[in-house]
């Protein structure tokens, strides 16, 4: 997704496999859960540091993705769709639970950064060079690593890989050949992606929220953050325009979430009213139907 080979895809898979399991083991221990998420982190990390024994030279691809598996998207865009819904104190625990997670993965990651003596990789290019087939797989792969780390039914994971195809593809469309920024192709392609599940939640017996999130979860600027992140840590010796660098990248990945956040709650932004008044008609007819069957 990000413009690295297919031997990146591999190794960072591979480094993310072995991360998940040090995932497992930590949790089989009771461990706290944010001391979870820092210790694979760290662990995960290194296991991408590792590889350039392998291949002879720094895998910066695997590097920068191994840790994307434990970015919380779910509960990000949940934030963000609770406050625009008017559900604050739920937004809010949900915002500082995935504030927390970030920092405790921030946490791991710097210690591994600091261990490995890692280079700048900001100046790596994130660019992808092909935007359908192998962009589709990828994301296809993406959408449905997401939808089990979260345990989605089985039986749905076609169409998140569908949907997490669409998401991407137009993102893709949007900004390498139309020349829109990167927040407005996100949002037009999680926008698309909710419109269409407001039709497939009647074919798959399936909530909204399924369907569109881990459609939506391939496009999080997990990269953008990490750039953030490594410029933070080495703020003392960055020149004024690799901070006015840090400053953009920063914008653009909050921009972003914001885009996708709101793209996927479209459906309830605008049919939310429409939905309750339903609900309250079923009800009622239901409770008049009990009336007439108890006085019959």
């Amino acid at each position: 997704l990000f413009g690295g080979s297919w031997l990146d895809f591999v190794l960072t898979a591979v480094c993310a496999f072995l991360g998940f399991y040090v995932r497992r083991l930590c949790a089989s221990y009771a461990f706290n859960t944010y001391a979870v998420i820092a210790i694979t982190s760290f662990a995960t990390t290194m296991f991408a540091w590792a590889t350039q024994f392998l291949t002879g030279s720094m895998n910066w691809y695997p590097l920068i993705s191994c840790t994307l598996f434990l970015v919380p998207g779910i509960p990000l865009i949940n934030a963000v769709d609770d406050f625009l819904n008017n559900f604050i104190v739920s937004g809010m625990t949900r915002a500082i639970h995935t504030l927390l997670i970030v920092g405790a993965m921030t946490f791991g990651i710097v210690i591994a950064i600091r261990l490995g003596n890692v280079a700048d990789f900001t100046t790596v290019s994130l660019r992808p060079d092909n935007i359908y087939f192998s962009q589709a797989i990828a994301a296809a792969i993406s959408a449905m690593g997401f939808s089990i780390i979260f345990n989605i039914p089985r039986r749905l994971l076609p169409v998140v890989a569908v949907g997490g195809i669409i998401t991407v593809l137009l993102r893709n469309i949007m900004v390498l050949q139309l020349g829109f920024s990167q927040t407005a192709g996100s949002f037009l392609g999680a926008a698309v992606v909710g419109v269409l599940a407001l039709k497939a939640i009647h074919w798959f017996h399936a909530p909204n929220i399924i369907l569109t999130i881990p459609s939506a979860i391939p496009m999080i600027p997990g990269v953008l953050l990490y750039r953030v992140l490594f410029a933070l840590l080495n703020i003392q010796d960055i020149t004024a325009s690799a901070l006015l660098t840090m400053m953009r990248n920063g914008v653009e990945a909050v921009t972003i979430i914001i885009g996708i956040a709101i793209g996927v709650a479209i459906p309830n932004i605008f049919i939310h009213r429409y939905i309750e008044s339903n609900k309250q008609r079923t009800v009622k007819d239901l409770l008049d139907k009990r009336y007439i069957q108890e006085e019959g």
